[in-house]
């Protein structure tokens, strides 16, 4: 056979296992979320009601990963973590963030629009803490921090409900894709959650916080 055709076969090969490979990152983080809800069912603290089945998890994550190749493909190829941020909102209006800075964390407090869907504050607040934080490592993941379950599947899935709380999303993304970084919400109790005090401010402030 000629080279070339040998060459065009290897690499339709290596893309095609890359290509079906690639969800496999976020189909993993879907059946750990399955399974935290199989140990909750069987706690009784839910309902069978409210356990998403394992097809649509699987969906979602293989979504998921589609969406994060295309806006922001360094994910796929990180090579560390850098520092992570912390970010929260409240259905008052308030915003606020623990971001990394050259010389450890600063604790920030903002007002947005009381008014507006906690969603778009969450997003919002996400996206708030992304630009205040001091620039990451290249080609790193970068921890987003936050106690709200919606605001983080909208950061894993790259798209937000409603239209506001979307473009604040994607702007997420773009700030990704100009630092080369790969986004990585992460979920924890609003008792873990160093961003609640600061997004409960009656006035915006920012002010030096204890290295995290």
């Amino acid at each position: 056979l000629p080279v070339i055709t040998v060459w065009r076969a290897v690499g339709s090969a290596v893309w095609t296992a890359f290509a079906l490979a690639l969800p496999l990152v976020w189909v993993e983080a879907a059946l750990r979320y399955v399974a935290s809800l199989a140990a909750r069912f069987q706690a009784g603290s839910i309902t069978a009601d409210t356990v998403v089945p394992y097809p649509r998890a699987v969906r979602d994550a293989v979504r998921a990963a589609a969406t994060q190749a295309c806006r922001n493909p360094w994910r796929a190829f990180t090579v560390g973590v850098s520092r992570p941020v912390w970010s929260d909102a409240s259905g008052g209006g308030g915003g606020g963030a623990v971001v990394p800075t050259l010389r450890g964390y600063t604790e920030v407090a903002w007002r947005d629009d009381p008014a507006a869907h906690i969603n778009i504050l969450e997003a919002r607040a996400a996206l708030g803490a992304l630009l205040l934080s001091a620039p990451p490592l290249k080609r790193s993941a970068v921890p987003i921090i936050i106690d709200n379950s919606c605001a983080a599947y909208q950061l894993l899935r790259g798209r937000g409900r409603p239209d506001a709380a979307n473009l604040a999303i994607r702007a997420a993304y773009e700030w990704a894709a100009r630092h080369a970084v790969g986004l990585q919400p992460r979920l924890v109790p609003s008792a873990d959650q160093p961003a609640d005090v600061p997004s409960r401010a009656d006035a915006p402030y920012a002010r030096p916080s204890v290295a995290r």
